[in-house]
């Protein structure tokens, strides 16, 4: 679609990338149990963030800017949510006090918009497949605030995921050798 290069070198990363989040979300080392609807969900939001990528890299070459994409993304996706969960009780319970609308609106911001926001700042100035590459290191944050924050264990496997992730994004980033004329 966008007539990007496709290499060894991201083949290897999107591999090393796929097989790290494997390790660090523990689908490997550990008894993990996954149910029918819960890998749906999962496979949708994956589906649903490749998406955004291509959706949103479409937009910007059409001259939209990123707080353009980002807001109608999120209106979208509210809007998405509202209709499949309902909007009665989530809206009681956000303006139910000041405290709890600003620490909704806070984590909407933080959680949703500027990361977005960067995302789509980032599709602005790289090819898509190496954005998402170089997103995946999503997992590993959540591990290191995980291990940091919460007190949860780190075992070799994590380590081990952490390590492939990393070296992903980092092959992503290493440019090829330019053919001299």
């Amino acid at each position: 679609l966008f007539k990007e290069k496709l290499n060894g070198r991201l083949i290897l990363a999107v591999f090393l990338a796929f097989s790290g989040c494997c390790l660090v979300s523990g689908l490997v080392g550990q008894e993990t149990k996954i149910s029918l609807i819960g890998l749906l969900y999962g496979l949708g939001s994956g589906f649903g963030y490749a998406l955004y990528s291509i959706f949103g890299k479409l937009a910007l070459r059409r001259g939209y800017s990123g707080s353009t994409i980002n807001f109608y993304s999120c209106l979208l996706a509210a809007l998405g949510a509202g209709l499949l969960f309902g909007v009665k009780a989530p809206l009681a319970l956000m303006f139910s006090s000041s405290g709890t609308l600003a620490f909704c609106l806070l984590a909407g911001l933080v959680t949703c918009y500027l990361p977005y926001m960067l995302y789509t700042f980032g599709l602005s100035g790289t090819e898509a497949g190496k954005a998402s590459v170089m997103a995946s290191v999503e997992p590993v944050v959540a591990t290191l605030v995980g291990v940091l924050v919460y007190r949860e264990s780190l075992d070799l496997f994590s380590l081990a995921g952490i390590a492939l992730v990393l070296f992903a994004v980092l092959l992503t980033g290493i440019q090829g050798r330019k053919k001299s004329p």
